[in-house]
């Protein structure tokens, strides 16, 4: 997984002091609560202060206190996760919701680094501003469906990364494929890409993506009306 430059980490017992005490409901605090990380071969388990318990895999399931594993983002899933027109009836981001009082969506991407960081004993000062971003683009289940990829949670494939940048590089995708032929694995924190983009020059942009990033496949633009 690839690390954000410029971030200040601090080891997990440093962590847990700063935000312990701060009101539930913030992930600072959800990760402070956090007592054990264990890697599991399809995911992780996450254990927290209050006992709750989260396992989730990478197919976007997970279970809650020993419960049945299931997805939350869809009540009428199949099952099947290349059921591309099942899940978008529901939402087009694997999420965990009122996990241990937290009070906002965990998407799946962003529990993966977390546990991916705290098994590595340090973790930001703050998560705060910081986002998971899947460098394939396939965390999004509608756009993953456009440009013709599987939903991919291999820590290989996730970075840690602000909020803009990832913002930004999530209405690029479809414009990044349409000007290159092709979906491409990179970086949403690639400063001097952005500013490719903005040039409008596909030929600089192929160019530039071939040379510095592994290309997937090629893009089909019928995909997005299949």
């Amino acid at each position: 997984m690839k690390s954000l430059v410029g971030v200040d980490l601090v080891s997990v017992e440093t962590f847990k002091k700063l935000h312990s005490k701060e009101k539930v409901g913030g992930l600072d605090r959800l990760v402070a609560d956090i007592t054990s990380v264990e890697r599991l071969e399809d995911g992780y388990s996450i254990t927290t202060e209050q006992g709750n318990n989260l396992r989730i895999k990478t197919d976007g399931s997970f279970s809650k206190d020993n419960a049945p594993f299931t997805f939350s983002f869809m009540e009428q899933w199949s099952g099947n996760r290349d059921d591309v027109e099942a899940y978008e009836l529901k939402a087009k981001r694997p999420r965990v919701v009122n996990f241990n009082g937290y009070n906002s969506s965990l998407y799946m991407e962003k529990l993966f680094g977390i546990c991916e960081q705290w098994l590595s004993g340090v973790l930001p000062k703050t998560f705060r501003g910081l986002q998971v971003n899947m460098m394939d683009n396939s965390g999004n289940l509608i756009t993953a469906k456009k440009l013709g990829i599987k939903y991919n949670l291999d820590i290989d494939n996730l970075e840690w990364c602000i909020q803009s940048e990832n913002t930004y590089f999530g209405k690029q995708v479809i414009n990044i494929a349409r000007m290159t032929g092709g979906v491409y694995r990179f970086s949403c924190m690639d400063a001097y890409l952005k500013e490719l983009i903005q040039l409008k020059n596909k030929y600089v942009v192929k160019d530039y993506m071939d040379k510095n990033y592994e290309r997937l496949c090629d893009y089909v633009e019928d995909r997005q009306n299949g």
